[in-house]
């Protein structure tokens, strides 16, 4: 699964996630920031978590999107 502008890394990037069933994971770097995460899809939600390391602070982030 493709996540197009994770983190407002702009519109023309994007951060690969693997998908198992409902869930999904993904660790990768982008111009030195590191994003590890991981969500699941249920009942018309999206659940996610996710850390972006860009060597000098660390943001966790935890958000649900709705269809």
């Amino acid at each position: 699964m493709l996540l197009d502008n994770f983190d407002q890394i702009g519109t023309t990037h994007s951060i690969t996630a693997s998908v198992s069933g409902n869930n999904f994971n993904f660790s990768q770097s982008y111009n030195g920031t590191a994003y590890q995460g991981s969500g699941s899809y249920s009942s018309g939600n999206l659940s996610f978590s996710y850390t972006a390391d860009d060597g000098v602070q660390v943001d966790t982030v935890t958000a649900t999107a709705h269809k």
